[in-house]
């Protein structure tokens, strides 16, 4: 890092390398374009940073109301097999009943 002192640009800082003297092209950009472009590639990062983390809320969000459908499904389907359990067993003693009370019947009249 060097300083200006030119006319134009008296005590403004700049980067340039050790060798400009040898008739080389050399590398010259003043401080503060310098560091303006690194504000922006960094509010440029950051701002891509922000979308990835809302992609990623928003898949969050869609893998979480996948898994509340999901569980739903699981409970309407395990309450149909409980239903169809219950139904099945009322038949079962529904039948049950109706054999003992016509054993009553046959062994009251014999």
């Amino acid at each position: 890092m060097a300083t200006s002192y030119t006319r134009l640009d008296p005590g403004r800082r700049y980067y340039t390398c050790e060798h400009v003297d040898d008739g080389e092209c050399h590398v010259h950009k003043w401080w503060d374009v310098a560091v303006m472009e690194e504000m922006r590639a960094r509010d440029k990062h950051v701002l891509q940073l922000e979308e990835k983390v809302d992609c990623l809320n928003l898949m969050s969000d869609y893998d979480s109301d996948e898994r509340v459908l999901r569980l739903e499904q699981l409970v309407c389907d395990l309450a149909k097999k409980k239903s169809s359990f219950i139904n099945g067993f009322e038949v079962f003693i529904g039948v049950m009943v109706v054999v003992l009370v016509l054993l009553g019947v046959v062994i009251a009249f014999k």
